[in-house]
């Protein structure tokens, strides 16, 4: 009969023996994928922090070339402001002138009408002259004795004779008088003339000093509109520049947009790896309980109890706490011991190495299985001296203290679970 006993549990250890081999050769297949898995994580990582850097740069750039947008749309509703001020200068100029315009020509027209009166009225002089000086030359050409015999014999009466010599000399008088009219409107419609062609001088001078001064309003305009071409040449360039600057950023944030999708899968992926290495140390923890109920010796607890992994102050303890790299509120599952950059870390209690290799955040991690469903994890290390299935003793260096995964320097991460439950290490040290 305790032949038979002795024969199965030879039989139960070598059956665990096989276990344990194939778990840590599962464990260190697993570990090397989510290594890998976190190479190019921080590979990505690194990737997406250049694309965010420089997409810093660009829109710091963006930013300026809107500020010079901003500057120039300024100075370019200023440019276009005068413009416009001296445009309304010169539309005012070109009124004044179109006024003068219409002076000078209802002038013209005066002056047109005047000589066109001069001339009708020499004529009627010329005609008035030339039936004075045939009434003058015939009586010059008749004797005057005869005429005046003539008129006493036809005369009927001595008043009649003289009213018949009056009525000749008012006819004479009459015709000197038509003359001087003639000759006084000549001289009226000259003088109007002349008044006319002096207004017209006056008129011609106030628009010539108009068209001079539009002159000058037209030269100041020509260089505010060059000054604003060449604003609004500058504006297109900086809007071109903006679109450039806004594609860009817009191509980079779609590639870290794709980075960040990337980072994503591989820490999912790696939670699933995660999960397979936790049911693999369940795996073991049921196992080494087997072994145990079956009478086994691999495993079992000791009865020793638990050694600090370290002697440096504790700077962070057991419990709810702020995550001192993302700041986030959360709970701390063991205690973190302040020890220096590769100062030794002891294994806190005599076991077997169920886990020695790159876990996440916990960079480099040792676990220790010490039976019973007990294990002690020591994380964040800069080095690891021992590997996946070696036995420990207590006090033994596992590893150098470093800062290794998601920490803010060098220290020792310490954890004791228990069925896989992180307890209170201060309970059992």
């Amino acid at each position: 009969m305790k032949k038979n006993i002795r024969t199965f549990a030879i039989a139960m250890a070598i059956v665990f023996s096989n276990n344990m081999v194939y778990f840590a050769e599962t464990e260190s297949s697993l570990q090397e994928q989510i290594e890998q898995n976190n190479s190019n994580i921080q590979e990505l990582e690194k990737k997406k922090n250049e694309i965010i850097d420089q997409i810093g740069v660009e829109s710091e750039e963006l930013q300026g070339v809107l500020n010079e947008i901003d500057s120039k749309s300024l100075e370019l509703q200023k440019a276009q402001a005068e413009v416009e001020f001296y445009q309304s200068k010169i539309d005012g100029v070109q009124a004044e002138i179109n006024s003068i315009n219409v002076e000078i020509e209802n002038a013209n027209n005066e002056i047109s009408l005047k000589e066109s009166l001069i001339e009708e009225k020499k004529k009627e002089e010329e005609e008035a002259k030339g039936l004075l000086e045939n009434r003058i030359r015939s009586y010059y050409k008749i004797d005057i004795a005869s005429n005046m015999l003539y008129m006493i014999l036809e005369s009927k009466s001595l008043s009649e004779f003289f009213s018949n010599v009056e009525d000749v000399i008012k006819i004479m008088s009459m015709d000197k008088q038509l003359v001087q009219e003639l000759r006084d409107i000549q001289n009226q419609l000259h003088n109007e003339k002349e008044e006319i062609n002096k207004k017209l001088e006056e008129i011609e001078i106030s628009k010539n000093s108009l068209v001079e001064k539009q002159e000058e309003l037209l030269k100041v305009q020509e260089e505010l509109l060059v000054k604003k071409n060449e604003h609004e040449s500058k504006m297109n360039e900086l809007y071109v520049l903006e679109t450039e600057k806004t594609s860009i950023i817009n191509s980079l944030s779609s590639q870290e947009e794709q980075l960040e999708n990337e980072i994503g899968d591989l820490t999912a992926y790696n939670e699933e790896l995660e999960a397979q290495l936790n049911s693999i140390l369940n795996e073991i923890n049921n196992n080494s309980g087997n072994n145990q109920n079956n009478g086994g010796t691999v495993n079992n607890p000791s009865s020793e109890g638990f050694i600090r992994p370290g002697y440096g102050p504790v700077t962070d303890d057991f419990g709810p706490r702020i995550n001192p790299v993302t700041g986030v509120a959360g709970y701390h599952r063991g205690v973190d011991f302040a020890d220096p950059y590769g100062a030794p870390v002891y294994a806190s209690k005599s076991g077997v190495v169920a886990y020695s290799g790159w876990m996440s955040d916990f960079g480099n991690v040792v676990i220790i299985d010490h039976g019973g469903g007990v294990q002690t994890l020591y994380a964040h290390n800069s080095q690891l001296l021992v590997s996946n299935g070696q036995a420990v003793s207590q006090g033994e260096v596992i590893a150098y203290v470093g800062s290794t995964g998601m920490s803010t320097g060098p220290h020792i991460h310490f954890e004791i679970r228990i069925n896989g439950q992180a307890v209170n290490p201060w309970n059992y040290l």
